[in-house]
């Protein structure tokens, strides 16, 4: 039996797509301690990820995700999240419904925090997430 791993590339791809979106989810929500609690729920669960996802996403360094503009961070991100899935699909299936559902949780960590109402603008954040996931 083989055991399937990840380049450091792909390991990174996945990083920044899911930190991205724990940026972009704490950017969306006015306020700062609206912003820092989405930010420190989503992150958290992140962090609970398992398998190679969760072994992937918990590896050091983590992404740097300073971009000038908001817009400029999305612009990382989202093409990271599509590409994150396909990668997985192609090396371990498995792990693309893994990377999936843990993007999913971070999301509703977040959204949690707001009595699971999320702010407009998260709630826009949040369809174009999954479409960049294939949801």
């Amino acid at each position: 039996m083989s055991t399937i791993t990840l380049s450091k590339d792909d390991a990174r791809t996945l990083q920044t797509a899911a930190y991205g979106v724990v940026t972009l989810l704490a950017a969306a929500d006015p306020g700062m301690i609206a912003s820092t609690k989405a930010s420190v729920a989503a992150a958290q669960a992140l962090r609970t990820a398992t398998g190679l996802v969760g072994h992937a996403l918990n590896d050091k360094p983590k992404p740097n995700l300073k971009a000038e503009t908001l817009e400029g961070v999305a612009q990382l991100v989202f093409p990271a999240l599509t590409a994150s899935v396909r990668l997985l699909e192609r090396k371990a299936p498995v792990e693309a419904e893994n990377f999936r559902r843990t993007i999913a949780t971070a999301v509703a960590a977040a959204a949690q925090t707001r009595s699971g109402r999320p702010h407009p603008a998260t709630a826009e954040l949040i369809r174009e997430i999954d479409s960049a996931l294939g949801n």
